[in-house]
This record gives C-alpha cells, structure tokens and sequence, in this order.
C-alpha cells in the first residue's frame, strides 16, 4: 500500500509537471493494478473477508462509467475498463476459492 500511494504522488508530480493526461491515465492504471495483485491474494487465502456486494457494485461502477462514454478513445476507456475487470476478477476469485473450499469439505 504505501508503494502504492507513493507511485501515486510521484504521478501527481508527474502530471503536474508535464500535463500529460494520457500518459498519467495509463500509467495511474498500471499502479493501480500492481496494488490490486495483494487483493487478488488476500481474496483467495480469505474469501470470507470479501464482500460480493461491494466488488459486484464497483464492477458496475465501471461498467456503467464505460457505457457513458461518447467518444471511444482509449484514455476516456482504459481506467473504468480496468475496474470492470478489477473488480470482477475478486468476486471471480473468492467464488472459485469458496467452490474449492466447499468441494474440500465435502471430500
């Protein structure tokens, strides 16, 4: 988390700097992501401390922020397209860890 946010001021410098929006959208993503690899973990190890609810709503989120735009260019999409798939891929993750864990306990 504090590489993260730390990424994420060097971006603000960054931006503030040199204006440049598209730049700044890809690169906001790929911090983005790389701070989602430890949900991604913690979701399978403990699915319990999910909520499907949450990372359901944020996935449409994005999904309904995608819809809303006019004009298809890749800055306008990139981000709300990433939390689509984010936010999907946590609540794909704890299903099949919770599918596991139910076969397991039958087994």
């Amino acid at each position: 988390d504090r590489v993260c946010l730390a990424l994420a001021i060097v971006l603000l410098a960054y931006w503030v700097a040199v204006h440049n929006t598209r730049l700044t959208t890809l690169i906001a993503v790929l911090i983005d992501g790389v701070g989602a690899v430890p949900t991604f973990i913690k979701a399978y190890r403990q699915p319990e401390t999910e909520n499907y609810i949450t990372w359901t709503g944020d996935g449409l989120a994005g999904l309904f922020s995608l819809l809303a735009v006019t004009k298809l260019d890749w800055a306008l999409v990139i981000y709300p397209a990433y939390l689509v798939v984010m936010n999907f891929t946590v609540v794909g993750i704890k299903y099949v860890r919770e599918q596991i864990d139910r076969v397991e306990k039958t087994a």
